[in-house]
């Protein structure tokens, strides 16, 4: 167990940090590429772009509960029906069954991957209206630091500076 969890977090500290971070530099510098003597409409396209998605991908998961909650209700009500139906059909059930699972399993990666293309677009947005708000200056950085810890300590949201960041965690 020692040993499978010391490869685990050696695994994650050498190859998938540094992965990830290929990917954000990626996404981010691309978009670099095509809007560098603007920065602020560079970065209100950026904002679009991620309110766009996460509103998107927020819509297709509050669809799927929805879909899942009626489902589980049908489901109830036609359970016994169908298992006496497919008794004899056992195969071609199967092959249905795993079908679905290859296509839920691929959307979920793609649902995951819009997000986090979402996601790398407002922290982008975001860094480059900082940056130019504050000039870059020392009294300019430590201020909207301070007053951003402050906001996340009343909210009671200061541990969200410890999760990735997307996900935003209470205190508790």
């Amino acid at each position: 167990m020692i040993l499978s969890n010391g490869f685990d977090c050696i695994f994650s500290i050498f190859l998938v940090n540094n992965l990830v971070i290929f990917v954000w530099r990626i996404i981010w510098d691309t978009q670099d590429l095509y809007l560098k003597e603007n920065i602020y409409l560079s970065s209100l396209i950026s904002l679009a772009i991620s309110y766009l998605l996460l509103f998107i991908v927020k819509y297709i998961q509050i669809s799927e509960i929805n879909s899942k909650f009626n489902k589980n209700l049908a489901k109830q009500q036609h359970q016994l029906l169908d298992s006496l139906n497919n008794f004899n059909e056992n195969k071609p059930a199967e092959k249905s069954l795993k079908q679905k699972k290859v296509f839920k399993k691929f959307s979920l990666k793609m649902l995951i991957l819009v997000f986090s293309i979402a996601n790398i677009n407002h922290w982008r947005a975001v860094w480059y209206f900082t940056s130019e708000c504050t000039n870059n200056s020392l009294n300019g950085v430590v201020s909207i630091g301070v007053i951003s810890i402050l906001c996340l300590w009343s909210m009671k949201r200061l541990c969200a500076l410890m999760s990735v960041p997307f996900q935003i965690n209470k205190d508790c």
